[in-house]
């Protein structure tokens, strides 16, 4: 990714900022398209440590429901390139369209499941989970 144009903010976290913007990919037909752009507004040691951790992880993950690095830039601020997601948060996606998703029941089945997968990765019990 190169030549990125930010668009406008659309997200703040404890220490950065995310916002909407068009960046030219690095590939040979130059293409544009659509990234959410992270960037940090807290410079301190400790944030700038964050974000290099998320950059990190950010590199490993590679899954469908997981929102997908597409590139770090270092000049003239370090920023997370991302896959931009229209909908936003899952946070705000849901409350957006409460009125028309599944019944509770199916969200507690969900969560659940996600706690079960949880538990297979950390090695953990359900109930801990749920006590965090």
């Amino acid at each position: 990714m190169r030549n990125v144009v930010l668009q406008g903010k659309i997200g703040q976290g404890c220490y950065g900022e995310v916002y909407k913007a068009i960046a030219e990919s690095t590939s040979s037909t130059s293409e544009f398209q659509q990234v959410a752009v992270k960037k940090i507004t807290h410079r301190s040691s400790s944030c700038m440590a964050d974000f290099e951790r998320e950059i990190a992880i950010m590199k490993g993950l590679k899954h469908p429901n997981v929102v997908e690095m597409k590139g770090v830039l270092q000049d003239p601020e370090v920023v997370l390139i991302m896959e931009y997601v229209p909908h936003g948060s899952l946070k705000s996606y849901l409350s957006i369209n409460k009125d028309w998703l599944l019944p509770e029941d199916h969200f507690l089945k969900y969560a659940l499941d996600v706690a079960k997968g949880i538990d297979f990765k950390v090695g953990c019990s359900s109930a801990e989970l749920f006590k965090i």
